[in-house]
C-alpha cells in the first residue's frame, strides 16, 4: 500500500509518501525498527526523519527540518502522524 499526503510551505506543496522503502529508509536512518520507536511515542527525531523519507530523500535531513520550521510543526505533526497512521493500517486512509 502506498500512501500520498502533503504540506504546503513557503506556497510550494510538498508530496510525502508513505511505503515500505519509506519506512525501510526510516529504520535505517534511526536504527532500529520502527514498531520499536512509535511504542514509546513519537518523538522529534522520528518525526524528522520519517517526514526526511516520505519526501524520498530529496534533500538533506537538515533541509527536511527547515522545511518543517517553514510549514509549521503543529501543520507537519499530523500530516506524517496520519500517514503512518493510514500506511499501517490504523489511520482514515490516503489524500
Amino acid at each position: 500500500m502506498i500512501i500520498v499526503k502533503s504540506i504546503e510551505a513557503d506556497g510550494v506543496t510538498h508530496e510525502l509518501t508513505f511505503k515500505f522503502g519509506t519506512m525501510c529508509q526510516a529504520e535505517r536512518q534511526l536504527g532500529k525498527p520502527l514498531p520499536d520507536v512509535f511504542s514509546g511515542g513519537m518523538g522529534f527525531d522520528t518525526i524528522s526523519v520519517v517526514f526526511w523519507a516520505a519526501l524520498g530523500g530529496k534533500m538533506s535531513i537538515d533541509e527536511s527540518n527547515d522545511l518543517i520550521d517553514r510549514a509549521g510543526v503543529s501543520k507537519v505533526l499530523p500530516v506524517v502522524s496520519e500517514g503512518i497512521a493510514d500506511y499501517f493500517g490504523s489511520g482514515s486512509g490516503g489524500e
